[in-house]
């Protein structure tokens, strides 16, 4: 039962993505220009999210997926967010008392 809830899981991500990328670049006849604009960016956000995550744990080809995407959106500054985000991780919590 578990393995099938994770399918199905991915299944619907992978759909969803693919909707997104099928509206913010296809532009299928229906969606308004703030619709289009919006899946293209839910998409790419998605889509960096995924190569994010998985640049992390070190899977092959990703490095090459992430220059790709900073060359086609160079407003996203993925690898300079990529290094903030694990910068983050290193520093220490600040803890402040409540009273």
């Amino acid at each position: 039962m578990l393995a099938s809830n994770m399918q199905n899981y991915n299944l619907g991500v992978v759909s969803q993505l693919g909707r997104f990328l099928q509206g913010g670049f296809f532009r299928p006849g229906d969606l308004k220009p703030s619709e289009v604009f919006a899946a293209r960016k839910a998409g790419v956000q998605m889509l960096s999210t995924q190569l994010a995550a998985a640049g992390l744990l070190g899977l092959p080809f990703v490095s090459g997926m992430v220059a790709l995407l900073n060359q086609m959106f160079p407003n996203l500054e993925l690898n300079k967010k990529l290094r903030e985000t694990v910068s983050d991780f290193s520093r220490p919590i600040k803890r402040t008392a409540v009273y």
